[in-house]
């Protein structure tokens, strides 16, 4: 017998109430490594599966599917034990005000903190016995967690924000291994994409934002076999990862990358690997959301080897090259088996193995070849999440749309504008998140973002026309009491697993109204803009300064239209262009100007030597 599980929706609450139960709303993913632990170990437990299905209401969320509740339930768990992430396991009562929660909860004792049970039967004896107490406490947290959901401040707007913002943003940089912070590291991209947009006095933002991306592309974070990168690792240095891998935060990767390569880094194999692995991930629909860390019962087996698999599937010369390059033993630096991290320059395993780094490159090409053709015989045993989410999938046709303007791929342009194409043909004046899944505040966000960009690499007004019609819808459905919020009542500016959709919304924004010319989109920016302004801005909201950015320095292009898809190398968020009289115009002035010289004033301020 296991837990009988119900829908997060009205009637189960409904159900709550009626049978005077408390609820357990458990909130995990289909990548997430622990909660598939604590699925195994206590919720398939015949004890305490009993307890529950007696003494509670019990709703499990996947916070894929519905991220808007769990960024709710994320804020309320992190006031009430300073804990967040997956599992989230919440206790609420039947009206959904949380009264505790926690990440994590063994079945048995681990970790400091007590088995499942014990947890459990002092919940149901607070809800029980303290009844008035505990509603009292659940009122206050979540009277308090709504206030800071919607919390505003209003200020005027300026450079100084940004200013601030990047110190704040560099304050919190690991000098030594890039990324930020000290022990685990997730890649921020957001943050990295706004470190490369702005010019600094001794460019300290541009370069620790390509510091960053170096130490991740040669690290543990990278999957130098299939292309892309995992979530995070569980150090500083981005050596051992949690294997999962997920669409959007690739999808901004690529953003990352394809700008960082336009401003003169060799990242093109990179980020080419990032393509490789959305093409992995594609349907007819969209993009799958996420691949699972666990293989046929080992965390990370897809992606590990072990050194008979090496010496079985490799000649001793590309063997060799591996043991050099990515730092392959016999014993594996990973619970017996080898994770691939690049230890070494190319240069100097060339001259260890008397070769020419061209001959190296080609016996790695070789080897990795081999590698993918040995793994993907498996393929489909990984536990792929198989939901298509607008948003998700919208963010990685960004990514592409990057790419493709960045490397004049016109393949992968094409590529992504099919997509779209197929995405929009379920678009009759409302967005769908998936299926008949009504859409969320994200859905109308990225993919009104993906159709810009890919306007940006088609030229064909279509897209603009439609980006706006999504946007006024958005306006419509998602706006109220002078701000964008989800329609459960929770917002935030706050990047929490890829950029807010709140900030990408104003950016957009921004964005069509210099495209369509209609100050009225412009000035709504600009309101929402400032009432966040009076908030401290850094690394866990840097989509604000990104849409901060686009508001106080646009740059709108002006050139025909085949002009216009030579410029499109140099596509970017603050960057506008359109079909017009040859012109550049910034915040401040304007300049006619032929494309040779719009795209020498493009380059530099797009920082490009």
């Amino acid at each position: 017998m296991g837990v009988k599980w119900f829908p997060y929706n009205k009637e189960t609450f409904e159900k709550a109430r009626r049978e005077d139960k408390p609820v357990l709303i458990d909130i995990g993913a289909k990548w997430c490594h622990w909660c598939h632990v604590m699925d195994r170990e206590s919720y398939s437990d015949a004890e305490i599966a009993s307890f529950l299905n007696e003494n509670f209401i019990c709703i499990k969320v996947d916070r894929d599917e519905m991220p808007n509740i769990d960024r709710m339930y994320q804020e309320i768990v992190s006031s009430i034990s300073g804990e967040g992430g997956w599992p989230l396991t919440v206790f609420a009562t039947p009206e959904g005000k949380v009264f505790y929660g926690g990440t994590y909860f063994p079945k048995e004792e681990r970790f400091g903190k007590p088995p499942f049970l014990t947890v459990l039967k002092a919940v149901l004896n607070a809800y029980k016995k303290e009844k008035k107490k505990t509603l009292s406490l659940a009122s206050q947290i979540m009277d308090e967690v709504e206030k800071r959901l919607k919390q505003t401040s209003f200020s005027d707007i300026s450079d100084k924000i940004l200013e601030k913002g990047i110190d704040s943003i560099l304050s919190l940089a690991d000098p030594v291994y890039g990324g930020f912070g000290f022990a685990q590291k997730f890649p921020m991209p957001t943050a990295i994409r706004f470190l490369l947009s702005v010019k600094t006095r001794f460019d300290d933002s541009i370069k620790f934002a390509d510091h960053t991306l170096d130490e991740m592309q040669a690290s543990g974070i990278h999957d130098h076999i299939f292309g892309g990168f995992f979530r995070y690792t569980i150090d500083r240095e981005w050596i051992i990862p949690h294997f999962e891998k997920i669409i959007y935060d690739n999808g901004e990767l690529l953003i990352n990358y394809s700008i960082a390569c336009r401003m003169g880094k060799n990242y093109e194999k990179v980020a080419e690997g990032i393509v490789s692995f959305a093409r992995m991930m594609m349907t007819e629909s969209g993009f799958f959301t996420s691949i699972d860390a666990d293989f046929r019962g080992v965390e990370g087996g897809f992606y590990t080897y072990s050194y008979d698999e090496l010496e079985e599937v490799l000649e001793y010369e590309e063997l060799k090259a591996f043991e050099l390059f990515y730092g392959v033993t016999r014993d594996g630096g990973f619970h017996g088996r080898n994770h691939l991290r690049i230890i070494a320059s190319k240069e100097s395993v060339a001259e260890m193995m008397n070769l020419e780094v061209v001959q190296l490159d080609n016996i790695l090409e070789s080897a990795k070849d081999k590698l993918r053709n040995y793994r993907m015989r498996f393929f489909n045993g990984l536990n792929i999440d198989r939901n298509v989410y607008t948003s998700y999938s919208s963010i990685m046709l960004s990514g592409m749309f990057y790419f493709g303007c960045v490397f004049e791929r016109n393949d992968v342009i094409e590529e992504a504008e099919r997509k779209i194409k197929k995405m929009l043909e379920r678009f009759d004046g409302v967005l769908y998140r998936k299926d008949e899944m009504e859409g969320l505040l994200e859905d109308y966000a990225f993919l009104s973002s993906a159709l810009i960009d890919c306007y940006t690499a088609t030229q064909k007004d279509e897209y603009l026309e439609i980006a706006s019609e999504i946007m006024n819808v958005a306006i419509k459905e998602f706006y109220s009491d002078g701000v964008f919020s989800e329609k459960t009542g929770t917002s935030s500016i706050n990047d929490i697993n890829h950029r807010s959709p709140l900030t990408q919304i104003i950016q957009n924004l921004t964005s069509l109204g210099h495209l369509m010319e209609n100050q009225e989109y412009i000035g709504f920016a600009e309101e929402q803009l400032k009432k966040y302004a009076g908030i401290k801005h850094g690394l866990f909201d840097a989509g604000y300064l990104l849409a901060l950015q686009t508001y106080l320095a646009p740059i709108i292009v002006e050139a025909d239209r085949e002009e216009l898809l030579m410029l499109r190398k140099y596509i970017n968020h603050n960057i506008m262009v359109r079909v017009g009289e040859g012109s550049i115009c910034f915040s401040d002035r304007c300049l006619k100007a032929d494309s040779e010289e719009i795209e020498r004033l493009l380059r530099k301020e797009l920082l490009i030597s």
